[in-house]
């Protein structure tokens, strides 16, 4: 048996046949017990630490270190009693199972249950213990549908995406975390920031939903005539590259930037391309994404007409204005500009942690390179600073100062803005950062597990450091990489090639061509079926008297004609905060159910009519 080209000879025979047992029915979960027993760096428990033994009313249960796992005296039933508690309790769209132990948790949620269940093991020999206890039929039945290894914690929010979990309810095992303590306390870390980054989303989803839509909409002209990244794949293959974020410690490459261009392909970020353009640098890719005005401002005075600009299509529009290079569009994170994708043929997203950086990370992965460097790429506030020198953010702040309102204020309350705290930097010590940076550095991990094949370092010792990310020096990476200057320039032509320039039009008139204005009406067309589908809920809900059971037949089946419409994201969209605040409410009787449904298919008209109205202006 090999599992990703590993043999698996130090499992016993036994377990072997369990597992291939289990791969008949959930492969996934096969994959990742087989994964964990042969992890020759995972951490083991002594046979002295870990005892079974059986409990009072007959049931297997363990100790681990002295500590009881489960009750001495009836397992089931303090799991039964410890679910109770926690579904009165938390409201969630799966469970992790910090510490599987033996699995009574897992029997209390039920065969049937509805969300799936993440376990984190702790050492392959406390896994052992519950393979040694439960046969294969419980695996395939009970079992968690996955399960991580928990010193490696950066797989976790990999795990959890895939699954679709973005507000787990999580249950610490606690004679094992007990136990294992430090890597404990490292796994609820990584949990907490999992949570935080989707909350981050749905706050920003709350504050920026709409203007993504208007963005998305009058942008169909420009984004609908320009082709997508995919012809960007491996175009760099094995070639370093190197992304400049416009952190503070951006500054100190000044001297060496020129050798390292010589040695990379470079990828900078909006904030980072008029910095780098006075430095006499051209960036053979920029990547903007942010919907806002203010943001479009980074590009005043950009001048590159050979760097290629990679944009989200809901960008601001006056970033395309403002734009004198080539543009290729990613593939949208939103629903409009999925329906849009759809119709231009685009696939390839770019990976979105939060910041533009992890955007510009995923591009230069996209391009084939293997051996990335962030300079500028802080997630930190080096000597209290937020932004390179003469970046937009320093101008700003200085250009609108005055005696009253000082431009250290303004700098003040953005170190301030999101719970300042000491982290480790990437050369020793501590640095201030704050949770937003928490929740980029979270991702960054969380590709070094997902992609091992590629190497990324840090350039600055200054800037916080990441974990699974090492520390190289501007001096020790130009010693190490050689001069590649022809290859670049073959690269910078390949590039070009693929690219396509922004096609003119009349700054008033968003859509001009026939092919926008079809698009733009079958967007129409799909939103408006959406809308009479919801109002007709609406109506259905409102004209019972007395709500009864024939009534909710009539709701399921309206409820099912939703759910079928093939664009229904877009109408959600929205409403994706009235959603989930439903979907969060437990109806109880037929009336507040009724209700319940009432408000759901107002939010989702709403969200529609919202959508009709813009496009009927841009009309």
């Amino acid at each position: 048996m090999i599992w990703r080209g590993r043999p698996v000879e130090t499992i016993d025979a036994t377990t072997r046949a369990l597992i291939d047992e289990i791969e008949q029915h959930r492969p996934a979960l096969a994959g990742d017990i087989a994964h964990l027993l042969i992890d020759e760096h995972a951490p083991s428990v002594s046979p002295e630490e870990l005892v079974p033994a059986r409990s009072r009313n007959g049931d297997w249960t363990m100790q681990l270190a002295s500590r009881w796992v489960h009750s001495r005296f009836n397992p089931r039933q303090e799991a039964v009693k410890r679910y109770q508690r926690l579904s009165e309790q938390e409201q969630g769209d799966g469970f992790v199972l910090v510490g599987i132990g033996l699995g009574y948790f897992l029997n209390a949620l039920g065969a049937t249950r509805r969300e799936p269940v993440v376990a984190v093991v702790f050492s392959p020999d406390l896994l052992r213990a519950a393979l040694s206890i439960r046969p294969a039929e419980w695996w395939r039945s009970v079992g968690p549908d996955r399960i991580v290894p928990a010193w490696l914690p950066g797989v976790i929010p990999v795990v959890l995406r895939d699954l679709g979990i973005t507000n787990p309810i999580i249950v610490p095992l606690d004679a094992v975390t007990a136990y294992a303590d430090e890597p404990a306390r490292r796994v609820l870390d990584t949990l907490h920031y999992a949570r935080e980054r989707n909350e981050v989303n749905r706050n920003t989803l709350r504050r920026f939903g709409k203007l993504w839509v208007r963005n998305g909409i009058r942008n169909l002209a420009v984004n609908g005539a320009l082709p997508g990244i995919e012809r960007l794949e491996g175009v760099a293959a094995e070639l370093p590259a190197l992304v400049c974020g416009a952190g503070p410690t951006l500054d100190a490459l000044r001297d060496t930037i020129n050798e390292l261009a010589t040695r990379h392909v470079i990828i900078a970020v909006d904030t980072a391309v008029s910095v780098l353009q006075r430095w006499g640098i051209s960036p053979h890719v920029a990547v903007v994404s942010d919907p806002q005005y203010w943001n479009s401002r980074h590009l005043d005075r950009v001048t590159l007409k050979e760097t290629l600009l990679v944009a989200e299509p809901a960008t601001h529009p006056r970033s395309f204005r403002l734009w004198r290079g080539p543009v290729l569009i990613s593939a949208s994170l939103f629903p409009l500009g999925m329906f849009f994708d759809t119709r231009h043929g685009r696939a390839r997203k770019l990976g979105a942690g939060g910041s533009v950086a992890t955007s510009a990370w995923d591009l230069a992965r996209l391009l084939g390179a293997r051996d990335i460097a962030l300079a500028g790429v802080d997630l930190a506030f080096p000597d209290n600073q937020t932004h390179c020198a003469d970046s937009f953010f320093e101008n700003r702040l200085r250009n609108h100062a005055d005696r009253l309102s000082p431009a250290e204020h303004g700098m003040t309350r953005y170190l301030q803005g999101a719970d300042p705290q000491p982290v480790p930097a990437a050369g020793g010590g501590t640095v201030m950062s704050d949770r937003r940076m928490a929740i980029y550095r979270s991702w960054f991990t969380e590709q070094v597990h997902r992609f091992p094949e590629i190497s990324t370092v840090v350039l600055s010792p200054a800037g916080s450091a990441i974990t699974g990310i090492s520390l190289e020096t501007p001096i020790q990476r130009i010693a190490r990489l050689p001069d590649i200057s022809d290859r670049l320039d073959l690269v910078a032509g390949e590039i070009h090639r693929h690219a396509t320039p922004i096609p003119a039009r009349p700054a008033r008139a968003p859509m001009v061509h026939a092919e926008a204005q079809t698009v733009l009406s079958d967007l129409r067309a799909e939103i408006v079926r959406i809308m009479e589908i919801a109002t007709e809920g609406i109506a259905a809900c409102s004209a019972a008297a007395a709500p009864d059971v024939a009534l909710l037949h009539d709701l399921d089946e309206i409820d099912a004609r939703l759910s079928s419409a093939e664009f229904r994201e877009l109408a959600g969209f929205l409403a994706n905060d009235a959603l989930a605040a439903e979907i969060g409410n437990r109806a109880g009787d037929i009336a507040s159910v009724v209700a319940q449904s009432k408000r759901i298919y107002q939010a989702i008209a709403d969200s529609c009519g919202y959508h009709v109205a813009f496009i009927d202006r841009l009309g």
